[in-house]
């Protein structure tokens, strides 16, 4: 059944199927039942009855609200009474109130059944529990009309066309609700939300067959997921996935227990139209309400946390710190426990917090309730992060009272009994002094190295000659992983999750990207029979097909084996042996890589230039995190190359606080180094977010906090030089000795600006200027205002004028955040006393390179992305001389292969191809030297960028920073 097609509904089945007979109802027409009495609404109200007064003590155990929450609906509609009006009338809006009651149901177990809320029975009616139905109607005149302007694309009915083929797509696809809107939609990115539609859709098809069971359960997805949103739980933030079933029906359990009073549940129909099936929910804000004389606080807040808490009792992960941090469930319910801290009991509280600390960690419930210690030790240092990054595992030995739990403690498993005496804390008794590294837990910190070593090295797979360096001064024999004391081995048994099938990426972008596969077809021919048997019998000793691109870095002589490639099986003298399939065959998985993996971004590059908005980059981190997000960075994928790896941690919009950039160095051994840049210790709050922007003493990091930290963070890696690599290692280690004489400036002394200087040592440049007005105002459509009204023709001839200007009014607010100051920690130290305030006069006040910030969202988002573009590109050229000398290479052959035959039957001896040096066999061998040159570059692009990137960046005279999205030289 289509739920968007009112006419569709059987009337047994969907209430609303009355109507299907009523052009036109009047409102006055409806009927006004009321049979809601105090009675009925305190029955209603006992399916949870907590006050701050004292309806429950804070000792009160959770199984005391279950039964409570066990409770079911059933759903009627009141009607008017039919009239005998005209058919064909004037559009008509009706509004029908379409009544859900709630009736308490004892119960003894402690679980939801998953169905089972789903009851037909006459109960009392609730007039604040309704969902409103707006049904517009009209005659089969006007319908035609409206499929007439559709299909010929006049769309006078919907003021953004783009939203009209978007709904259309969902259609075409099958969905039955089309459109779901959300009274937060800046909350939820809307390729996100794409993503929860497509998903609830899938959801309701495959597990209701009935329309009004359909619609429920999207209502009771939706109701959660509004919840949520109002409650700011970062959903677009979470990179969860939706597409899990255990976590579709957790979220339809939470809309459940949420009654529809606290929501404003509307859904719009056009009987001519069946496009608009819209679904909109608000959650109503009642922060406070007067119940059975008692005052209720955060009422939702407590129904939520405690059906997180039956969630985790039925699924809870102790196995696997992979999958179980991955979890959808768990990722959601993590940062709405720190929401509702203050709103909910703090038993209840306390106990979700626990649940989901002994889910993040694989471990079961009761070891953390009878280790409290082991708990706070857990939570304060995040230790669930490090364990899902290097792989590690807490062990609990259950067979003991009290159980036996092991921790990698400085590469020994050991007893936490035996160890929590030995760690080193901070003043707190609970921070690690030291770090968990993948030796597990160690004394030396993340500040306080001297000598840059790497953080993790996974096992190196075999080794593959497409995994050699591009690059002379990098070619290097690899090297045997050596076993030391200081890296703690082990045989890994788990490995990252990988998808099993290609994501569904959009609707419009899945016909875009998929690019049809190349069928290799390998023919043998028949041998010929005319040849004299000597020769015949020499021929066919040689190879019957082209070398595979993936050659060995061997001397030509060796490749020359298949120089005549199969000729002296052919009767008619062709080559059947498709060469270019053959190419194809070996280059697959790569250039198929690149169609699927860059033309996307290619798409969100083209989108960039003609609507450059919020929407576009959210994009772009969608399709990044989706396509590559799966992948282990440290998975030793790389060969024998050395590579620098620009790390941005940036969102969908530059931000003056929570943004980063550090840098990471890999060699061919597969280890890897992590550093960044950081300001100096968090001393006072006042002196945290007072001045933020004075200069301050700096440390460095190593490994840098966000490699374990949750969340998006974009990647450029480009190959450099054994020669860079020690450089950049050396002064890294020397940045580290000098630590006190590098200031630390938000503006242009912060972890971008050291990137930068490091990567400027292997000659790469990225830009990573940006305005701070574009932070301050980042709404796209006023800085086009902007835009317009500083080239207008007034302003173009003062521009500089009119930013100085507009300099010192923005230096006025650095300066009062603290831009004119220097820390008291640097003016201690005589040494330094040529450090200067980063605002010193007024002229620095009308200097408008001062309010120009040093940003990672730049190089994460615009750089990133026009890289990703680049690449495509070169693949496309390369591709496309791979086919021209692979058809040159062919004709040679074939030519080659006719005067060899012309010599067998004139009785001229052959030469050994791989020692003839006529002009044809020269000829063969060039070619196939410039297609191993392809197949290297192809591989190599992956670690390649563009030249422009290889010099300084100069900023364009009459331009204050650089344009983006990137323009092509």
């Amino acid at each position: 059944m289509i739920l968007y097609d009112i006419n569709n509904f059987p009337q047994k089945e969907f209430t609303l199927g009355i109507y299907n007979s009523l052009p036109y109802i009047k409102k006055s027409q409806f009927k006004k039942k009321n049979s809601f009495t105090e009675k009925d609404q305190e029955n209603e109200n006992d399916f949870l009855d907590y006050s701050s007064e004292s309806s429950m003590s804070d000792h009160e155990s959770i199984e005391s609200l279950e039964p409570p929450l066990n409770y079911s609906r059933s759903t009627s509609l009141y009607h008017p009474r039919r009239g005998h009006k005209r058919k064909n009338r004037k559009i008509k809006v009706n509004p029908i109130t379409w009544r859900s009651e709630m009736k308490p149901v004892p119960t003894t177990g402690s679980n939801i059944k998953g169905k089972g809320w789903v009851k037909r029975e006459n109960t009392h009616k609730n007039r604040n529990d309704a969902i409103t139905i707006k049904v517009t109607k009209s005659n089969k005149l006007l319908k035609n009309l409206v499929a007439f302007l559709r299909r010929e694309k006049l769309n006078f009915f919907s003021a953004d066309p783009s939203t009209v083929e978007k709904i259309q797509r969902r259609m075409d696809k099958g969905y039955l609700i089309p459109v779901l809107k959300f009274s937060k939609p800046d909350n939820l990115s809307g390729i996100v939300e794409e993503d929860i539609l497509r998903e609830i859709n899938n959801f309701i098809q495959q597990n209701y067959p009935r329309p009004n069971e359909q619609l429920n359960s999207a209502i009771n997805i939706a109701k959660a997921i509004e919840f949520f949103l109002v409650k700011k739980v970062p959903l677009s933030l979470l990179n969860i996935q939706w597409a899990n079933p255990y976590f579709i029906q957790l979220l339809e359990r939470i809309g459940h227990n949420l009654s529809n009073k606290y929501y404003s549940i509307r859904i719009e129909i056009k009987t001519f139209d069946s496009s608009f099936f819209t679904l909109s929910l608000k959650l109503k804000d009642r922060k406070l309400e007067i119940e059975n004389k008692k005052i209720i606080k955060k009422r939702l807040d407590l129904l939520v946390a405690v059906e997180f808490i039956q969630h985790f009792k039925r699924h809870p992960f102790l196995k696997d710190v992979q999958q179980a941090i991955r979890d959808p469930a768990l990722s959601i319910a993590s940062p709405y426990a720190k929401l509702v801290a203050n709103s909910i009991p703090k038993t209840i509280h306390e106990e979700l917090s626990r649940h989901i600390t002994a889910n993040k960690h694989a471990i079961p419930y009761q070891v953390l309730v009878s280790h409290p210690d082991l708990e706070t030790f857990l939570n304060k240092n995040f230790i669930h992060r490090y364990l899902y990054t290097y792989r590690h595992t807490i062990t609990v030995d259950l067979s003991h009272k009290p159980e036996k739990i092991f921790l990698m403690y400085k590469g020994k498993m050991a007893n936490w009994s035996d160890i929590k005496d030995k760690i080193l804390f901070e003043a707190d008794g609970v921070t690690l002094k030291g770090q968990y590294g993948q030796e597990g837990i160690i004394d030396e910190g993340v500040y306080s190295w001297t000598k840059l070593k790497p953080f993790i090295r996974r096992p190196s797979p075999s080794p593959s000659p497409s995994s050699s360096s591009s690059l002379p001064t990098t070619t290097t024999t690899t090297t045997t992983m050596e076993t030391s004391k200081n890296m703690y081995q082990t045989n890994y048994s788990k490995t990252f999750l990988r998808p099993t099938k290609k994501e569904n990426l959009s609707p419009q972008s899945v016909a875009d990207i998929n690019i049809p596969r190349l069928k290799v077809s390998n023919s043998n021919s028949n041998s010929n029979s005319n040849s004299n048997s000597n020769s015949n019998s020499y021929l066919q000793n040689m190879s019957s097909s082209l070398d595979s691109p993936h050659i060995s870095e061997g001397s030509d002589e060796d490749d020359d084996d298949t120089l005549t490639n199969g000729f002296g099986d052919s009767d008619d003298g062709s080559d059947d042996i498709d060469e270019k399939d053959m190419i194809y065959e070996s280059l697959y998985n790569i250039i198929d890589d690149y169609h699927s993996k860059y033309k996307i971004f290619s798409l969100i590059q083209e989108e960039a230039f003609s609507k450059n908005s919020e929407d576009t980059a959210e994009k772009f981190i969608y399709y990044d995190t989706h396509l590559n997000g799966q992948e282990d960075p440290y998975e030793h994928t790389w060969g024998h190359r050395y590579l620098f790896e620009y790390c941005s941690w940036i969102i969908s919009h530059p931000r003056l606080s929570g943004d980063h950039a550090w840098i990471r160095l890999k060699t061919p051994d597969g280890s890897v180094y992590s550093v960044g840049l950081y300001r100096g210790e968090k001393r006072h709050v006042y002196d945290q977010f007072m001045f933020p922007m004075k200069i301050k003493p700096c440390k460095y990091m190593s490994p840098d906090v966000s490699e374990f930290w949750k969340g998006y963070y974009s990647t450029i890696s480009v190959e450099i030089t054994k020669e860079q690599f020690e450089k950049m290692k050396a002064k890294i280690e020397e940045d580290q000795r000098l630590i006190e004489f590098r200031p630390y400036q938000a503006i242009k002394s912060n972890c971008v600006t050291w990137a930068s200087d490091v990567a400027a040592i292997a000659d790469i440049y990225f830009p990573s200027d940006l305005p701070m007005i574009k932070i301050i105002f980042n709404n796209i459509k006023v800085q086009n205002i902007g835009k317009k009204i500083f080239s207008s023709k007034f302003m173009s001839p003062h521009f500089l004028l009119f930013n100085k200007i507009w300099a010192f009014f923005m230096n006025i607010i650095t300066v009062i955040f603290g831009a004119g100051m220097i820390d008291k920690e640097l003016k201690r130290n005589k040494e330094l006393l040529q450090i200067e305030p980063f605002i010193r006069n007024i002229k620095d006040m009308t200097d408008p390179d001062k309010v120009i910030i040093m940003h990672p969202y730049i190089i994460g988002y615009y750089v990133l992305n026009y890289i990703k573009t680049w690449r495509l590109n070169q693949v496309h050229k390369l591709e496309k001389k791979l086919n021209e000398t692979v058809g040159k290479l062919k004709e040679k052959k074939h030519q080659y292969y006719l005067q060899r035959k012309d010599s067998i039957q004139k009785g001229i001896a052959l030469k050994d191809p791989n020692h003839d040096d006529s002009p044809l066999a020269e000829d063969i061998r060039h070619f196939k030297r410039e297609i191993k040159t392809i197949c290297r570059a192809i591989e190599n692009i992956k670690y390649s960028i563009p030249n422009k990137f290889k010099k300084k960046h100069v900023i364009p005279e009459g331009d204050l920073y650089t344009k983006c999205p990137l323009n092509d030289e």
